[in-house]
């Protein structure tokens, strides 16, 4: 029951981890500002999966933090959803993310309301991300071991 819980909780950090990107990415901030910001947040991700409760099956879970937000989990073959709600503003957002080869494509949306999509492709040693953002803004960018374009 106890490696379970650590699995979970691992799952739980990765959910917030995609977010963290996410927000990082469409909430427009420019790739030095983002790098950072991603650092920053990723550190408080890390204290979230140490708090975070989840409980469920592998395939559909649901997690919460220490500050009472909520994050239900559904897999189904190489697809996944995720709707969160943030109980200090009580707004809620979605993703739902489907991988075919080496290309994830996602979409939601943002707690603003406004939807999103993006397009993930990973070629060798290249990541190209393609999409609009929960502001209707395109975007797309290459990253590599030696940073983002």
């Amino acid at each position: 029951m106890e490696s379970l819980q650590i699995h979970r909780l691992l799952k739980a950090k990765a959910v917030i981890d995609i977010v963290v990107f996410y927000e990082t990415i469409f909430w427009g901030f420019e790739m030095m500002k983002a790098r950072n910001a991603l650092c920053a947040l990723g550190l408080a991700a890390l204290s979230f999966s140490a708090q975070a409760n989840c409980y469920g099956t592998g395939s559909y879970y649901t997690c919460n933090d220490a500050s009472g937000n909520s994050y239900n989990v559904s897999k189904y073959g190489n697809s996944t959803q995720v709707n969160g709600y943030n109980s200090s503003t009580g707004s809620s957002w979605n993703q739902h993310s489907t991988t075919v080869g080496n290309t994830t494509f996602q979409n939601g949306n943002a707690s603003n309301g406004n939807s999103w999509n993006q397009t993930i492709q990973s070629n060798g040693g290249a990541t190209n991300y393609s999409g609009s953002d929960s502001r209707g803004r395109s975007f797309n960018r290459t990253c590599t071991a030696y940073g983002c374009n």
